[in-house]
């Protein structure tokens, strides 16, 4: 079988954005159908990528087709709404396990690249090594169970949905209520973090910065200017807490290996090392959603309001 160097290809048929001039229902059902598409070709091992890639790569569109439907719920109507985003959630759950081990693999990495001295690749060799193995027992499981199977079937049955979604409104003002509701949202989960820095509240406050970064990206269009550090600031946020939150399971992950390591004194370091870098992605996420959410979703919702077609 022919096979292509990355599913999303080139042009501007699959750019994730209403494109110029394009109305907004037909934008709308060219960016979820596009989405599924590079998803099953991905899954269907239609283009070069390793399996991790393949799987990492689909968890990124089934997130932004969610993102996608929020920003449209009013339009689709609750029922439509709440059908689709539960079969794009539950087909992300279902290839969660593989991309969690690799993760924790990039994330250890990451920490004794950046302080070698601290902590020597070696003292943590038996941990890596066991972490390797856990990530080829999710990498086996995903390639001999039903999963991929099962979420082909789920993708290819909602892409046939796609077409008929009741969408009828030209304009961005059909997105306005959307976009409001998920700034609002977002706003909300800041509020929430800046009070109490759970992981909980540092989760929630990721979706919806995702939520946003992907919903600034589809109508950027409608006011370039305005939108586009919004969609800069909700991307950065979404990275921060993310990098917070993998350092986080890697060290709970640590301290349930405990005998893996080359003695006591290796786990109390990588702790101190996790702590010390969390601490400074919370701090530097809690100053850029600060920016981001700074203004009453009102007003942010105006270019979208104001804007007619895409242009």
């Amino acid at each position: 079988m022919e096979t292509r160097t990355t599913a999303a290809g080139d042009g501007e048929a699959r750019r994730f954005r209403l494109c110029e001039g394009e109305p907004v229902p037909a934008g709308l059902q060219r960016i979820a159908g596009n989405q599924l598409e590079m998803s099953l070709e991905r899954l269907e091992g239609d283009t070069d990528e390793d399996l991790g890639t393949a799987v990492h790569e689909t968890r990124k569109s089934l997130k932004r087709l969610r993102a996608t439907v929020r920003l449209a719920r009013d339009e689709l109507g609750d029922d439509v709404y709440r059908r689709e985003n539960g079969a794009f959630r539950e087909a992300g759950r279902r290839l969660a396990g593989a991309r969690d081990s690799q993760v924790l693999l990039e994330t250890l990495a990451a920490v004794t690249d950046r302080s070698p001295d601290e902590i020597p690749t070696a003292r943590v060799h038996r941990f890596k090594r066991t972490l390797v193995g856990h990530h080829g027992a999710a990498q086996r499981r995903l390639r001999e169970g039903a999963a991929i199977a099962e979420v082909l079937s789920e993708l290819r049955d909602a892409s046939a949905r796609v077409p008929d979604w009741p969408l009828e409104q030209d304009g961005f003002g059909a997105l306005a209520p959307g976009f409001k509701r998920i700034y609002r949202r977002g706003r909300r989960a800041y509020r929430a973090a800046r009070r109490e820095p759970s992981t909980e509240n540092l989760h929630e406050l990721r979706k919806r910065a995702k939520d946003l970064w992907y919903a600034a990206q589809i109508v950027r269009s409608a006011s370039p200017k305005k939108l586009k550090p919004i969609v800069r600031r909700a991307h950065e946020l979404s990275n921060l807490i993310g990098e917070d939150h993998d350092l986080a399971i890697l060290g709970q992950r640590a301290g349930e290996c405990r005998d893996r390591f080359a003695d006591e004194a290796a786990v109390g370091e990588l702790a101190k090392l996790v702590e010390r870098r969390g601490a400074e992605l919370r701090q530097e996420a809690m100053d850029v959603a600060k920016q981001l959410f700074r203004k009453k979703p009102s007003k942010l919702v105006r270019p979208l309001e104001k804007a007619g077609v895409a242009t």
